[in-house]
Order: structure tokens, then sequence, then C-alpha cells
């Protein structure tokens, strides 16, 4: 969101070493220079999708004739350390406000008339508190469409599985990686 508009800006200017920019590494003289983004905790401010820059009715075409899902973003990053994971997002969950998602929900349900919903990122489960605050706030503005989650298995319990059943929850996708303990252990899944 931040780094790479700076970037572009400063190839504009013709700045072949731009030192001021956050989360740009660079190698000069041997030597690595950069300094890492800020996390962003609150996704809010940089997820209101303009649906209009998009050929929508071939997506939403697609996906009707598909019965597939919309795909969107309740959060992203992961509170995990798995060995085999490359952090891209930095370590941690920023998240989006749950009013703002249902909203979008809202739009996409009226504008597209979908109503099956996949949150694509890896851990929409992982507090059982924002997630039990997403279900009461669509209840409270009587929502009715249907979504797939995913989660790490140390998230999902029966009052979390039951709770998602009785309003709209029907898949939850998880990473399993392996079955053996050694190897989940030498992985650093820490389940």
């Amino acid at each position: 969101e931040f780094s790479f508009p700076k970037l572009i800006k400063s190839i504009f200017r013709e700045e072949r070493y731009p030192a001021d920019i956050q989360g740009l590494f660079y190698k000069k003289d041997g030597k690595i220079f950069g300094e890492r983004n800020q996390r962003l905790i609150e996704l809010g401010p940089y997820s209101n999708m303009d649906f209009a820059l998009f050929d929508m009715d071939f997506y939403i075409n697609y996906l009707k004739e598909t019965g597939q899902s919309f795909e969107m973003m309740a959060s992203r990053g992961c509170r995990g350390n798995c060995a085999f994971c490359y952090k891209f997002c930095g370590y941690g969950i920023s998240k989006r406000n749950t009013d703002l998602l249902l909203d979008e929900i809202q739009k996409i349900i009226q504008k597209f008339g979908i109503r099956k919903i996949y949150f694509v990122d890896e851990n929409f489960l992982d507090s059982k508190n924002d997630f039990f605050e997403f279900i009461k706030k669509k209840r409270e503005r009587g929502m009715e469409f249907t979504f797939i989650g995913q989660a790490r298995l140390d998230c999902i319990d029966k009052e979390t599985l039951e709770i998602g059943k009785e309003n709209g929850l029907t898949c939850i996708s998880a990473g399993i990686e392996s079955y053996s303990q050694e190897t989940l252990d030498r992985i650093n899944k820490a389940i």
C-alpha cells in the first residue's frame, strides 16, 4: 500500500537508490540497505473495492455458471511461524473492520446477486471473538449468505463449528501439512 507507489514515483524521478522508502531493500556497493515496513493493523481504509475497474459481468457470470463463491479477504497474515512459510505480510494478523466487511458483502449481494462468499485469508477463524462478532453482526443485519473460511486446526472447536454451521459456514479449509508430530515439530507448525 505504501512502498510500491513510492517506488514508482522515485523511478519517474529517476532516483536510482531511494533511501527513504520503508519496505524497499536494495544492494549498493556490496551492502544491503533498507528498512522493514510497518505492519498495517486495520485494513479497512485500504480495502474499499471499486468494482467498476473490473469486468464484473464476466467474473460474476463465471461464478454463477460454476457455482463458485465470491472471494474476499477479511484479514491477512498469520500468527504462526512455520519454517516453510514466507510471510510476505509480516508477522501477526491485520484485519478489516467487521462492519466494513459486511457492508462490502451487502454490496455484492445487492449488485451481483451472489450469496456465497469464500474468505481466502489463511486465518479467518483465528480469533474466536472476531468470528463471533462477525456472526453477531451478520445476524443483526439479517444477512443471508453462506461462506467458507480457512483456519489453523488449533482454532477449530465444537462451539465454533456449531455457531458457524447455524449461521452459514459451509466449509473450513485447513492446512494439515503432516500427520507426523515429528514433522510438525520440525517445520515449527506449533500444533
